[in-house]
């Protein structure tokens, strides 16, 4: 189960913002897979969250929907029956090694720049399609198997009944994630930038990337397919406390 304690320890806020260039990915979304998705859902809604139900897809993945107001989002997802196809399969693996964070999606006006990038750095890639949506991902064995880009859009306008957390959550301001050098290097090309060195709770030094939206925290992997550590919240509240670290995935907070 995926829970949540709540402490009164702050998050130090970083020093000065860094951000990428305009064509620089965005921080979209992260992606938590659980076992049990209502115990999961229970554990986040317990810490504050608004869920947004999601829906069984063909493939029999099943999802929810933390959305916040700049568009950001964490997405809760789980297998329910067979895995249908071979990303219900990679999901149904990654929940059996265990639960919490696996991937941060990356917003992109289109495909041909990562695709272009991944090949000048050796990084072998998978396209796929769902909708309006087209996904860049990499093998499980890939430095930069951690993320995937997303381009393509759908018009959604959330009610203020989704969006109203406590606290009051504006987005996702940074996402820790386990990856390899090559990862910074590529992320760079593509207009990211390097902001400095960074200590993870765990004590693992990483490099901070600045977006054109939002932040990464990119530190060595730890001898598995890497993993998504956790994330930060960006909030209106400034007296909000953060989340102590949980063993897959943890929450913390900065105004």
């Amino acid at each position: 189960m995926i829970a949540f304690v709540i402490s009164t320890l702050a998050l130090a806020v970083p020093p000065q913002e860094c951000v990428g260039s305009s064509s620089a990915p965005a921080l979209d979304h992260v992606i938590v897979v659980a076992r049990d998705l209502d115990a999961a859902s229970a554990g986040f809604r317990s810490s504050g969250f608004v869920l947004k139900q999601g829906r069984l897809h063909p493939n029999n993945l099943l999802n929810r929907h933390i959305k916040f107001r700049d568009g950001s989002s964490i997405e809760l997802m789980t297998v329910q029956g067979a895995p249908g196809d071979a990303m219900a399969r990679d999901y149904a693996d990654l929940a059996a090694a265990g639960e919490g964070g696996v991937y941060v999606a990356l917003e992109v006006d289109g495909l041909d720049a990562p695709t272009s990038a991944a090949t000048d750095f050796g990084l072998e890639t998978r396209e796929s399609r769902s909708g309006p949506w087209r996904f860049l991902s990499f093998p499980t064995t890939s430095p930069a198997a951690a993320i995937f880009f997303s381009a393509g859009s759908a018009s959604v306008q959330d009610p203020d009944s989704l969006l109203d957390h406590v606290p009051a959550v504006e987005g996702l301001a940074e996402a820790w994630l386990e990856g390899g050098p090559e990862l910074v290097a590529y992320l760079e090309a593509l207009g990211a930038r390097r902001c400095g060195r960074v200590r993870a709770p765990d004590g693992r030094t990483g490099e901070r990337i600045g977006l054109s939206r939002g932040q990464l925290v990119i530190v060595p992997p730890a001898g598995r397919r890497p993993r998504v550590l956790g994330v930060v919240l960006r909030t209106r509240d400034a007296g909000a406390t953060a989340s102590t670290p949980h063993l897959s995935f943890w929450v913390r907070y900065r105004s």
